[in-house]
């Protein structure tokens, strides 16, 4: 899997900091310190293996980022001392960054490595790499004994995560692999080049050599010699409400020349190059491109639709949106026009429910029975969440900002005004992260709301 920062939500500091500073200053409004209540971490023994999840508040009169966690009911855990705080992993640790370093917590905001360096990546396995004037390299943290050895010091310009027990590793615009002892059991050979994923795959990876793509097995030998000119060996699915990560495919789209065809990990051609544009099969499907429209093809190459059109986009829930002329409809796996194609825009079904837009009017409809809908009051409404609400614009604020909605269309925690927001799976649970600011107390703060629409935790000005 391609490697990502561990934190699961927004920088507090951006424009709208700024933004709002600047608005108070000019205005003649003195800054002064505010005493802060919901940030004192109870005083109980946590277990070490509680789910816990990083918040944050921004203190406008010392612009600061103070980040700190929480537990699963909202109750502060770890006290507000970091200025970066990551997710805790399957290990239980967190990435922490105090005084301009990193360090390793658990669960009970105990130390597991001082903060002492200037890059910390937890790799998969169990093993982490370190970067910091004394040592550079790979260390193994031991569950049961709750502490690391070090596995090998060694310097790399990039680290991926492990996949299928190997790990690939970046050095003077490099590739080779690693297993988990950091031994480099394939050398590195292969050219490398940004925002590819050279991670193993149901046993294959993907390399560059020579300007072309070709198929290593885990012994770094070629079972298919660089040939390829592009594959989507991992892909996005861009919700409103959440971006899916989607990898380890069994059937593999590649450019060859200028035409797409789809193969299996191990190169074998399941369908010949024939097309202009191809993309992941997701839920039985995959969007082609001929002549300048759109289809829907299986794995067998089969389209789904008589007539191709000028859109068509990722099935979800067992729906798609295509479009022709500029005007959405709706179809089901099977290429049934479930909604016309008439509308201005139509959005992903999800928890029963579809927007559908006209004129700026947003409609959320009953997929099952159209005649049952609600309005909402924003001109610009989202997609339902898993997490017992949903989102729209803020049209009276000038700057990008959201406002709340239950799944019945009431406006609900009108105090709040989120600047982002996003659908998370942590730990198992799903949640919505929210960057927050609430005018009431001049706070900003990033917080959650459970799958119940909960919200979890805010901090508050105190009373005296």
């Amino acid at each position: 899997m391609k490697v990502r920062t561990v934190i699961i939500t927004f920088t507090i500091i951006g424009i709208l900091t700024i933004f709002v500073i600047n608005h108070y200053l000019t205005n003649g409004y003195a800054i002064t310190f505010i005493e802060k209540n919901n940030i004192a971490p109870t005083s109980r023994v946590r277990e070490l293996t509680e789910v816990l999840l990083p918040v944050a508040y921004y203190e406008f009169d010392e612009r600061t980022e103070y980040w700190g966690y929480i537990d699963e009911s909202g109750e502060v855990a770890i006290a507000f001392e970091f200025q970066e705080a990551y997710d805790f992993d399957e290990n239980y640790l967190a990435i922490v960054k105090k005084n301009n370093r990193y360090g390793l917590i658990n669960t009970r905001g105990e130390r597991v490595l001082n903060h002492l360096y200037q890059h910390i990546q937890y790799l998969g396995e169990d093993i982490y790499y370190l970067e910091s004037s004394n040592f550079t390299g790979f260390i193994k943290y031991n569950d049961a004994e709750k502490n690391y050895t070090t596995i090998k010091e060694v310097k790399y310009d990039f680290v991926g995560s492990f996949s299928e027990g190997l790990a690939y590793v970046v050095r003077d615009k490099k590739v080779g692999y690693i297993d988990a002892t950091g031994t480099e059991v394939i050398p590195l050979t292969y050219t490398y080049q940004e925002d590819f994923n050279y991670s193993f795959m149901n046993d294959y990876a993907f390399v560059h050599q020579n300007g072309r793509i070709g198929i290593i097995d885990k012994n770094g030998d070629f079972v298919v010699e660089p040939q390829y000119d592009e594959v989507i060996n991992e892909y996005t699915l861009s919700l409103d409400f959440q971006d899916l990560y989607l990898s380890h495919f069994e059937i593999i789209p590649f450019r060859k020349d200028d035409k797409w065809g789809y193969m299996a990990p191990n190169g074998t051609i399941i369908l010949n190059p024939i097309y202009d544009e191809a993309y992941p099969f997701i839920e039985g499907l995959a969007i082609i491109r001929r002549d300048h429209k759109y289809n829907y093809i299986n794995n067998s190459g089969d389209l789904l639709l008589n007539d191709d059109v000028d859109l068509a986009k990722d099935f979800y829930n067992g729906y798609a949106v295509v479009a022709n002329k500029k005007k959405a409809g709706l179809i089901n796996t099977n290429g049934e026009l479930l909604i016309d194609l008439t509308n201005d825009y139509i959005g992903v079904v999800n928890q029963g429910r579809v927007l559908i837009v006209n004129k700026s009017n947003n409609k959320y409809y009953n997929i099952n029975n159209l005649e049952d809908y609600f309005t909402i009051s924003s001109k610009a409404g989202d997609d339902f969440t898993d997490c017992g609400v949903f989102f729209a614009k803020n049209e009276n604020d000038s700057y990008k900002s959201y406002v709340i909605y239950d799944y019945q269309g009431r406006r609900i925690y009108e105090e709040i005004t989120p600047y982002e927001y996003s659908q998370i799976t942590y730990h198992g649970k799903t949640y919505i992260v929210m960057h927050a600011y609430e005018k009431a107390s001049n706070l900003e703060y990033l917080t959650y709301l459970d799958e119940n629409g909960n919200l979890l935790w805010k901090v508050y000005k105190g009373t005296n």
